[in-house]
């Protein structure tokens, strides 16, 4: 029965270890963007500027249109082919096939054209706008997460400590070298942070589920976060300038502003056309039939000088056809002459659009210098802080040391350990803290210099 259970639970590790899914920061970036809804709606968007650039350009070429129309008669009526008047039920088909194509609109469809392709563009940059923002919080949950596990191996570790120091003191407490208010203490300070340990566990859970939902996965699903050991982080600062540069020129706020600044721009010249009159060419084919029932005539015979009877039937299909085939072709110019003021008003609205696009640029610009510099700031304060708290840990490392032996000395009570002790443990947990946050600051600074997102 023992083997049973055993091999029970051996089978059931490995299936759970099956189960879990492990996800490095790429995959975390590339599941979340697979998955995003505002992605795919962007997407949607590009199908749908393709759609009206490729109408833009099927507008340079010809229409061509087929009709026919079926009709009947009652009473007097003339007939279309021979133009007498009959007194009798008819039939009419009449078929035709015309075409037309624009020679000059004033440059309309062609600046149609060159904005419609712009704004395709526009809309592919657009779609990477959205990713590089998901990309950025993914990176933030992901490294968070990373972070979390951190502390929870510092807590582990002290609590670890905690209660091997309580084993000891605990022995000398029998010997009656300590009192029982220090095994008292050394339990209240293996309490709390066995408190903390649970603390910093519920909290990984909170944010492997927020890195969950940054990648629109199932709350359920199971998973583990893999990176790469990082003891410890050197990071060079960057020329600011040379962030500027490359940012104001690559990033795609920016490309998708100035693109939105000469859409614009072109449709000012597509409003402006409308001024101009269009000058197309058409052309048309018709044909009729007539269908009746055959009837008898009095008609004066020239030849005999007699009045005969005359019976008459309409031709067959193919021939009225031929017969009655029209052929049409003809230029059209349409000059305009007063249209109440809407293309000047068109026109103005136009220039006032480029006005705001450009004053939309400078700030789309001035908002990301103002990012770039609060992104450096960042960095250098985090810098800081890292070295900082690097250098004050290995100063309480030693301090912890020299106190844990003059506490099993006697020399010193176990409040004054403890509060050593506490002092290391925080450095160590904001050491750490710091050290993520180096990393993600750093990472920011990559993205505005066009370097992937990568631990």
């Amino acid at each position: 029965m023992k083997k049973l259970i055993l091999l029970s639970i051996v089978l059931f590790s490995f299936l759970w270890s099956i189960a879990q899914k492990t996800y490095s920061l790429e995959q975390c970036i590339q599941q979340a963007i697979e998955n995003n809804l505002q992605v795919k709606q962007s997407k949607n968007a590009e199908k749908l500027q393709e759609n009206i650039f490729f109408q833009s350009k099927a507008n340079f070429a010809p229409n061509l249109n087929a009709n026919t129309s079926v009709a009947r008669a009652w009473g007097r009526n003339q007939d279309p082919s021979t133009f007498q008047l009959i007194e009798t039920q008819s039939d009419f088909i009449q078929s035709g096939i015309s075409s037309n194509i624009i020679l000059f609109n004033g440059l309309s469809n062609h600046y149609t054209l060159e904005k419609n392709k712009l704004d395709l563009v526009t809309s592919r940059i657009t779609t990477e706008k959205v990713k590089n923002n998901i990309s950025l919080n993914v990176a933030l949950l992901f490294i968070q997460v990373i972070l979390d596990k951190e502390q929870i191996k510092i807590a582990e570790q002290n609590v670890k400590l905690d209660e091997a120091r309580l084993v000891r003191t605990q022995k000398l407490y029998e010997k009656g070298t300590l009192t029982e208010g220090e095994i008292l203490n050394l339990q209240a300070q293996l309490a709390t942070n066995k408190l903390n340990l649970q603390t910093l566990q519920n909290q990984l859970k909170k944010d492997k589920l927020l890195l969950l939902q940054a990648m629109d996965m199932p709350a359920n699903e199971e998973f583990e976060v893999i990176a790469p050991e990082i003891n410890e982080f050197n990071f060079i600062l960057p020329d600011l300038q040379n962030i500027y540069d490359y940012a104001l020129q690559n990033m795609p706020e920016i490309k998708e502003q100035q693109n939105r600044l000469k859409s614009s721009q072109l449709n000012v010249k597509i409003t402006k056309a409308n001024y101009y009159p269009i000058l197309s060419f058409s052309g048309n084919i018709n044909a009729r039939a007539t269908f009746f029932k055959p009837y008898e005539v009095t008609t004066f015979d020239f030849n005999t000088y007699q009045f005969v009877n005359k019976r008459i039937a309409p031709d067959d299909f193919f021939t009225q056809y031929n017969r009655n085939l029209g052929k049409t072709l003809g230029l059209t110019l349409q000059v305009p002459i007063f249209n109440r003021f809407n293309v000047r008003t068109n026109v103005s609205n136009a220039q006032l659009d480029v006005l705001n696009q450009e004053l939309q640029l400078k700030i789309v610009q001035n908002q990301l210098i103002k990012d770039i510099q609060q992104a450096y700031i960042d960095v250098q304060n985090a810098q800081q802080r890292y070295y900082s708290l690097l250098e004050q840990l290995k100063a309480l490392e030693k301090a912890y040391e020299f106190a844990q032996k003059r506490f099993e000395a006697g020399a010193i009570q176990s409040v004054d350990l403890l509060t050593t002790q506490n002092n290391l443990q925080r450095t160590q947990s904001e050491l750490t803290q710091a050290k993520y946050n180096l990393i993600f600051r750093a990472k920011i600074l990559d993205f505005y210099q066009g370097k992937p997102i990568r631990l």
